[in-house]
């Protein structure tokens, strides 16, 4: 099995329950998952760093209306650091 089927596998279950589209993309210098339309490089591309990246996603999307306290900002910034525009720029990057 190779990685975007591992990732598939273990991760599109979950996905279709939430209802959120997702993809693995191997390209020659990168590799990242898409869920929905939002394009996030991993940390780390073991699958447990992609899994890390997906629930990260799961939890912006499903906290998206509710306060996460004092550090709200830095929480949504933090999660977002790996997320890329369509020209793979990291918008929400700070410098973490």
């Amino acid at each position: 099995m190779n990685k975007k089927e591992e990732v598939l596998k273990e991760l599109g279950p979950i996905a279709k329950l939430l209802n959120i589209g997702i993809d693995y993309v191997i390209e020659d210098k990168r590799e990242y998952l898409v869920c929905d339309n939002t394009k996030i490089c991993t940390n780390a591309t073991s699958i447990y760093g992609i899994r890390q990246e997906f629930f990260g996603y799961v939890f912006l999307l499903e906290w998206k209306h509710r306060p996460l306290g004092d550090h709200d900002s830095y929480t949504r910034k933090y999660i977002m650091q790996y997320w890329y525009d369509d020209n793979f720029k990291q918008p929400f990057y700070k410098g973490f």
